[in-house]
Formats: C-alpha cells, structure tokens, sequence
C-alpha cells in the first residue's frame, strides 16, 4: 500500500572536487525503477534529508541533483497506478483501503519556517574559490592559529604514519603534496609533504611539481581536529588544478578519499561530529546547572 523511499543522490564527493566533476544527469537510477515495479505500491513516500548550508553556500545549488517535484513526475511517469505522496515534518495521515487523507499534525513537532520547498539544483553553477568562501567564517586567535600550523608541521605527519596503505592507495608509489590553509582574511599557508605509501615527511621548501593539492579555510581545519565538524560542511577543495601531463593521466583515476587530509580527520574516528555535539550539550547543561 505505501512505501517509504530515500530517493536523494547526493554529490558530497563531488562538491570536493568541482573542476574535475561531471554535472548530474538527473535521472533516477534504473535499479530504484525495478525495485518499485516489481512493488507497484499505491502511494510512494519520497524520503530526503535535503539539508540546508549557510545562504551564500554554493553547496545549495550542488549537492541534491534530484528533487521531490522530479521524483514526482519520473516516477508517476513509469507507474501509473502508483501516487507520489510528500509528507514533511509533523504531518500525518489515514490511510485506507481506498483513500489517503491528511490527518491532525503531530503536536509535538515544531516546524521552523515553510517546510513545502524543494531544492534547487545547478548543474552548471561556478563554485568560488577557497579563498572566497574562506571570508565567511570568523577568524581564529592567534593561538588557535599557531594549533592549526602546529598540527599540520607535526600532528598530521604522526597521524598518516600510522594509517594502513593498499596497493590501491594513489600514494601507494612516491608524491609530492601540497596542503593550502587559508584565513578570512584569504591569506593563505602553504604546507609542501613527500608522501610514499605511509611514510610522511615536511619540505621546509617549496616543491614546484605537486602531484596533489588540498585546500582548506582555516577555521573548517580547526572544526575538524576540535569539533569533529563533518566532511559535507568542510568546504575542502581537492586537485582544483593542473597538474603535469603525467599526473594528470594517473590522478584521473584515483580516489578523492585517498586525499592524505580527509584521511588524517576522519580515518577510524565514527561518529565524532555527534560526538562533539554531545560533548558540547553536556557542557552547556552543565552551565546551566550552575
């Protein structure tokens, strides 16, 4: 009778790399249109987290290509007996075995704001640069900052070191890395490694032939080791460059999660954003005691 179906796409690898992504098709996978055939419900329950960035965030135009109103009409396009039903926050209904109706809301959800939008995908927005989007968040104190420089001249170099390398791994064989840092002010510090398999070490010089290159605003860098702040909202930029005519033969098909940066943060640490939020609303409950 009804199905409840997650039908986002989402393109939080992609965000990472623009320059060296392809833009959404849009279409629904076909394997999604086997599935609710051989179902053929009545009622299909479009399921989606399309949260919502900071409103100069790019990323509101970039990470969901599919949205309801497109579901919607693919869907009801290839099975015609079946209707596409959206239900948001707080909303219930009575179903039947002849009709669905809208219910009484649940009281004890509280909406903020319209709830009946959708996304806005563009394939072909033009994502600004780090340095741009590094102007939007605040500034780190100076000893925030010397942290920040102090983990990528020695914590980052003891955290690689101890990751695990597969064969499959792009620096399974000799490269050289650039890590770019910027502050609000788009001043940026540039961090040169040689990394071969797990074996990390710092150039105290720069090293013109780079076979791979990050880019991070400052305070995202600093959300990440203190907060655990989240891959989707770290505004991380990965090979938004030209490489020479041999890396960019081998770069074409390595994995963006081999990215050494991505995995310093998040490699073995689960679940440390909800983490740090639990941490920080033991520490205001903790204020508020007092």
């Amino acid at each position: 009778d009804m199905v409840l179906w997650p039908f986002q796409t989402m393109r939080e690898i992609e965000v990472l790399a623009p320059s060296r992504s392809v833009a959404a098709t849009g279409e629904l996978p076909q394997e999604w249109i086997s599935q609710l055939k051989i179902l053929n419900p009545r009622y299909i329950v479009p399921s989606s987290c399309q949260f919502v960035q900071e409103k100069w965030s790019w990323y509101n135009q970039s990470l969901f290509p599919i949205t309801y109103e497109h579901f919607k009409n693919e869907i009801e396009s290839v099975l015609p007996k079946s209707h596409v039903v959206r239900m948001n926050p707080s909303v219930s209904v009575i179903l039947d075995k002849n009709v669905i109706q809208e219910s009484t809301s649940l009281n004890w959800i509280q909406t903020i704001g319209d709830q009946n939008i959708d996304y806005d995908y563009q394939a072909l927005i033009k994502p600004p640069t780090t340095a741009e989007i590094s102007k939007f968040f605040d500034p780190l104190s100076l000893v925030e900052t010397e942290h920040i420089f102090s983990y990528c001249r020695d914590g980052l170099i003891k955290k690689y070191q101890s990751l695990e390398s597969s064969e499959e791994n792009y620096f399974y064989k000799p490269r050289a890395w650039k890590l770019s840092v910027y502050n609000h002010n788009e001043n940026t510090a540039d961090f040169y490694y040689y990394i071969n398999k797990n074996n990390i070490t710092l150039s105290l010089n720069k090293i013109d032939k780079i076979n791979w290159f990050t880019e991070i605003p400052i305070s995202k860098l600093y959300a990440a080791i203190e907060f655990g702040e989240a891959l989707t909202s770290l505004y991380m930029r990965i090979n938004d460059t030209v490489f020479d005519a041999d890396t960019e033969i081998e770069i074409a098909t390595a994995d963006i999660m081999d990215d050494p940066l991505i995995r310093c943060l998040f490699n073995g640490f689960f679940g440390a954003y909800q983490k740090a939020q639990l941490k920080r609303l033991k520490g205001l409950a903790n204020t508020s005691a007092q």
